[in-house]
């Protein structure tokens, strides 16, 4: 509960800044693209539609090229079992670089926690080499993974811009690395 505090505290220290823009992001995330199985012949997730909200904050560093870019967001699954419901909150933890007036390059870290509940049943799915039964959890589980991020950010005008964020989940390990990413548009204030 602490840590929670803390970090809400210091995003609303931001919020209330001067200093920052802030933002609300509206978009879709794709969680494990090219990896997670989407079907029941085992097909790998490209494009799904999860819908997120975020809130944001654009804080100059140095000059006006370089900013802070911490993130706070929320995503509501729609690509999951029948029986299961999954949500994710996620902050951000990203660094940018002004490229010019109409593309910054975005880079930095995240924390994800994805909270899975279900009736505890099983569910057949495709395990790659045949039909195995895997299970559903009977009570709510939270999981936490830290990614790296990259993405870039095209500002339209003063308000409105679109951005691509991807994220590397297990950056050392070709065997459990995976990729996941975010489209949206961004609204700034």
């Amino acid at each position: 509960m602490k840590k929670y505090f803390v970090v809400l505290s210091t995003f609303l220290f931001f919020f209330c800044s001067e200093l920052s823009a802030q933002s609300i992001s509206l978009g879709t995330y794709v969680p494990y693209a090219f990896k997670a199985q989407s079907n029941m012949q085992g097909s790998s997730t490209k494009v799904a539609l999860n819908p997120f909200v975020s809130v944001g904050w654009s804080l100059p560093l140095s000059g006006r090229r370089h900013f802070a870019l911490p993130e706070l967001g929320l995503v509501h699954h729609t690509d999951r079992a029948d029986d299961t419901s999954v949500r994710t909150f996620f902050v951000l933890y990203n660094l940018g670089f002004a490229w010019n007036r109409h593309f910054m390059l975005r880079y930095g870290f995240g924390t994800f926690a994805t909270r899975i509940s279900g009736s505890g049943e099983t569910i057949v799915l495709n395990d790659g080499g045949g039909m195995s039964e895997f299970y559903s959890p009977s009570e709510a589980e939270t999981t936490y993974t830290t990614t790296a991020n990259l993405g870039g950010e095209f500002r339209f005008n003063r308000e409105w811009s679109a951005k691509l964020d991807l994220h590397l989940l297990g950056a050392l390990s070709s065997e459990k690395r995976k990729v996941s990413y975010m489209a949206s548009f961004v609204y700034y204030w």
